[in-house]
């Protein structure tokens, strides 16, 4: 899990097609992965000079034994991001280019990120 000390990161689908959202200073990513020890479903490009904070499994399992509660907030912010996923990648459609080829565009990009989301949602 990383934490945003200084700089702007943009989160972006797993297969760089949509672009979720621009992450500032005093905001986290990484947190799903954490939590369900699963792979990321998201990737993050940094768009300036960023400087990061990082938070280890064994160090997060140390924070939620002094603070139990802290585990249940973050499963909860975990679960919003990944609706926010499925509801930006349902909602997006391939833009319309004369140049592109139709084989290579995922008519139905909620499936993908239906089939790779729900089931981290139930384990939140």
């Amino acid at each position: 899990m990383f934490f945003i000390d200084f700089g702007q990161v943009e989160m972006w689908s797993a297969t760089m097609t949509y672009r979720y959202l621009v992450l500032e200073p005093g905001s986290f990513f990484g947190e799903l992965s954490l939590l369900t020890r699963e792979r990321h479903t998201a990737n993050a490009k940094a768009v300036s000079y960023t400087e990061l904070w990082s938070l280890s499994r064994d160090n997060l399992d140390r924070l939620v034994a002094d603070a139990p509660m802290m585990e249940a907030k973050m499963r909860k912010f975990a679960h919003t991001r990944l609706l926010l996923q499925l509801e930006i990648e349902s909602q997006a459609r391939p833009e319309d280019d004369d140049e592109s080829d139709e084989d290579e565009v995922n008519p139905l990009p909620f499936l993908h990120a239906s089939e790779r989301c729900t089931p981290l949602l139930r384990r939140l």
